[in-house]
């Protein structure tokens, strides 16, 4: 069990289809030394019957604490966090935590990532039609990711990623998991403490629907002005962390 890892899915109500999507990536990974978690994100009205055929044990809560109580005993490695409109190569975690754990070029590294495919579809009645898939990217070389990168929305997707399970604890309470804006402010905390390494690899998709209901809709596009409200606030208060290095990039970011 030296590399156990957490893999956490972010869903909430009426988000069968791609519960179910995302639990096929990971359940058919070559990886197995790993425990899945379901954090329900949305309110009382989520079902478990989108749990109806999955055959592995799923561990279920609504509340972050308990979730990290659980895992805290669970004595995990690492932790992956998905939402669950996304998916992965079968491979991913058996090729991104070889690295983080024998790579000597990424020995400093507490994160690594890898590059991502957008995949468009359209939800028509019963199917998910895919449309064109795109490189996101790909730009980005072999080696320590540069901290630059971490300026640019968009530029890196949460669920590419696979973080050291205690340096994730250490920052992940200032923030809030649950809000679909939780990524962007987080890995920029997260960057300018630790180093992450990225693999040039196309592992991970990050499926985009291009016309969708609200339920349907892309996990993180959901509710923009509250996306966007809740960026503002964790970005004011990373600039008001009392941190040389941490104020000067959101002073960049927010005033340049």
């Amino acid at each position: 069990m030296l590399n156990k890892t957490a893999i956490v899915i972010r869903t909430f109500s009426g988000r069968d289809r791609f519960f179910k999507r995302i639990c096929d990536s990971v359940f058919n990974q070559t990886f197995t030394d790993s425990i899945v978690c379901v954090l329900n994100v949305g309110d009382s009205s989520f079902s478990h019957d989108g749990f109806v055929g999955i055959n592995r044990p799923l561990y279920y809560t609504s509340d972050v604490l308990e979730l990290f109580d659980y895992l805290d005993k669970e004595k995990v490695k690492y932790i992956s966090i998905l939402d669950d409109d996304d998916s992965l190569s079968p491979e991913f975690y058996s090729r991104l935590i070889s690295v983080l754990a024998n790579n000597k070029y990424c020995f400093s590294a507490k994160a690594i990532t890898t590059h991502v495919n957008k995949v468009f579809e359209c939800v028509e009645n019963n199917r998910v039609r895919i449309s064109r898939t795109e490189p996101l990217n790909h730009h980005l070389k072999n080696g320590l990711l540069p901290l630059d990168t971490l300026r640019y929305r968009g530029a890196l997707e949460l669920s590419s990623f696979i973080f050291d399970y205690n340096s994730f604890k250490e920052l992940v309470f200032i923030h809030d998991l649950k809000e679909p804006a939780f990524f962007w402010p987080f890995i920029i905390h997260f960057g300018l403490k630790f180093d992450i390494f990225i693999l040039e690899e196309a592992m991970a998709f990050k499926h985009i629907r291009e016309v969708s209901s609200y339920n349907e809709d892309n996990f993180t596009h959901r509710e923009q002005s509250k996306y966007n409200n809740y960026l503002r606030m964790k970005f004011h208060e990373l600039y008001r962390v009392q941190d040389v290095g941490l104020n000067n990039f959101m002073c960049k970011l927010l005033f340049c």
